[in-house]
């Protein structure tokens, strides 16, 4: 399952990338391949726009992280959920499904405060140098 999340996750990078290549492109430039099969002449994106994208979608994420702590916060077991458990008849199936919906809130916010950090590492990596900005840095 946390495969398939970050494998979504860079599935929308990426589509977020051609989108922002296909419609805001500043420069129409045919692709130019060398003798050796590198393109030497590639078309240019408004990387302004293409951060404001990330920095739009990290935000989204962290208001995302926000609610779901709030929900992990409220849906924690208390003193007036055991009362339920034990006065109310199927106070188990209510004590279970209280504990199902606790712990896949915590599940989901341990993901999607992955996918923020994630996403905050990219947008570091995502500088300007020299006028320009790289998307990957060689290590």
């Amino acid at each position: 399952m946390n495969n398939l999340r970050q494998k979504s996750l860079s599935l929308a990078l990426l589509l977020a990338i051609s989108t922002a290549s296909t419609c805001i492109i500043a420069e129409e430039r045919t692709l130019t391949v060398d003798e050796e099969g590198f393109c030497t002449s590639l078309r240019t994106v408004d990387t302004s726009a293409l951060s404001k994208q990330l920095r739009n979608l990290q935000q989204n994420l962290k208001n995302q992280q926000i609610a779901l702590q709030q929900r992990v916060e409220k849906g924690a077991f208390g003193v007036l959920d055991v009362a339920i458990t034990i006065l109310a008849p199927g106070g188990l199936v209510y004590a279970a499904v209280k504990q199902q919906t606790h712990f896949l809130a915590k599940n989901q916010l341990a993901q999607v405060s992955t996918d923020v950090n994630q996403l905050s590492v990219d947008l570091l990596n995502f500088n300007e140098v020299n006028g320009s900005y790289q998307v990957a840095a060689l290590r």
